[in-house]
């Protein structure tokens, strides 16, 4: 199952310069099989420009349901890199990179959008 649709949540604090937040969220896993999630993120590299634009690097971490540990040894355990480009707007694409761990773990690469509330 490559298309994992979900929707999620991600708070920011004012103040944290952007260097961390929140997200709660589901989605449909590729096991076919709801996961919920909540996580914390980091992000302390930082590539803005004149116009508005910045780019965000860091990492994420937290817990997610519905894998088994034969799928995901670190289960209920998640981690990720996390890349975000992000516009004036607080319109935002980020990606989400996990390697594999062995022959019968499959890492992933997710793609999420985001809108400021």
């Amino acid at each position: 199952n490559q298309i994992n649709p979900g929707l999620g949540l991600t708070y920011r604090p004012e103040g944290s310069a952007g260097n961390w937040g929140l997200s709660v969220g589901a989605y449909d896993n590729s096991y076919r099989r709801l996961t919920a999630y909540a996580l914390a993120e980091w992000t302390p590299l930082h590539i803005g420009n004149p116009q508005g634009w910045h780019v965000d690097a860091g990492l994420s971490g937290g817990v997610a349901s519905g894998y088994r540990r034969s799928e995901t040894p670190t289960s209920p355990a998640m981690g990720t890199a996390l890349f975000r480009i992000e516009s004036p707007s607080g319109m935002a694409a980020s990606l989400f990179a996990v390697p594999n761990f062995g022959a019968r773990e499959s890492g992933f690469i997710g793609l999420q959008f985001g809108i400021p509330l």
